[in-house]
């Protein structure tokens, strides 16, 4: 019988009570588990309960395994052990769990600042020789949770917003160089002795002041590598601008190095004409059929 601090008694098995053998053999009272209502003392049997253990100022021994634990401070005591546990492990890892590793306060603005850049997903490790996973995945720290939420709670903005920029960017692009392509005055559109424009280029050339939209209204002269025929085609072309539109009212005239998409009218024609001319006569293998005599 154990006395309590208001003069009760609580009934507590004794260590050398023979009924508890497991109890009186196995060394136990290593840590004191909460279950319910009750107190485990060990790892098996060993049970009070709380209402029994409250108030008790007696010391309640364990057999062989030489702890003790003061029944009216026991839970307190086992709650400042367990803090201290954390505490000491906390210290070891950079202020855990109240400090990150680059010395920020965790939960602070200027922690959740500090990670904003960070990408989604999951990260790229190397483990035992090889990559986790093999696909390409960012390295360094994870997002914070609330990181997380926030990425899968907008998903897939703002990185469609970046996906759909790229596109339109080369959308463009090869919208220029089309354009770029279509006012382009080539070899075949200079008189090859003059080098002045031939019918052909004054007409383009009229196209490209006329049809062309604003934004893309340049001429490109194409240029075949000799210094003096490059000026004299780009003088050319700036003195046609210059009657049809005014010096004023002129547009750009870029030297460019190309070759043309297309091919001249004149081979062309010839490609058709030869294939026309060449042609086999059309004909028909016929045999008739055998009649019969008689």
């Amino acid at each position: 019988m154990t006395r309590h601090a208001d003069n009760r008694f609580a009934a507590l098995p004794d260590v050398g009570d023979e009924s508890l053998p497991a109890y009186s053999a196995a060394g136990f009272c290593r840590i004191p588990l909460l279950s319910g209502n009750a107190v485990t003392i060990g790892t098996t049997g060993c049970r009070y309960s709380q209402e029994n253990l409250r108030g008790i100022d007696d010391r309640i021994p364990c057999a062989k395994s030489g702890l003790r634990f003061i029944g009216g401070t026991f839970m307190k005591r086992s709650l400042a052990c367990l803090t201290a546990l954390t505490l000491s492990a906390g210290i070891a890892q950079a202020g855990w769990p109240f400090f990150s590793e680059d010395g920020l306060r965790r939960g602070t603005p200027e922690f959740y600042e500090a990670r904003a850049a960070l990408p989604p997903g999951q990260r790229q490790e190397y483990k035992y020789g090889k990559m986790w996973p093999l696909s390409p995945r960012p390295t360094g720290p994870k997002q914070p949770f609330i990181h997380k939420y926030h990425t899968a709670h907008y998903w897939p903005y703002p990185y469609v917003c970046e996906d759909r920029a790229s596109v339109l960017a080369m959308c463009e692009m090869q919208t220029y160089n089309g354009w770029m392509a279509a006012t382009t005055l080539y070899d075949f559109h200079f008189d090859p002795a003059t080098h002045e424009l031939n019918h052909a280029g004054k007409a383009h050339l009229r196209w490209i002041l006329t049809a062309t939209p604003e934004q893309f209204r340049e001429a490109h002269v194409a240029l075949p590598g000799s210094p003096e025929v490059n000026a004299a085609r780009l003088a050319a072309v700036e003195s046609e601008v210059a009657q049809l539109i005014g010096v004023d009212q002129g547009i750009p005239v870029l030297p460019i190095v190309a070759d043309p998409v297309g091919r001249p009218a004149a081979e062309v024609q010839k490609i058709f004409s030869d294939a026309l001319n060449n042609q086999m006569p059309p004909s028909i293998t016929y045999t008739p059929a055998g009649t019969s005599g008689g």
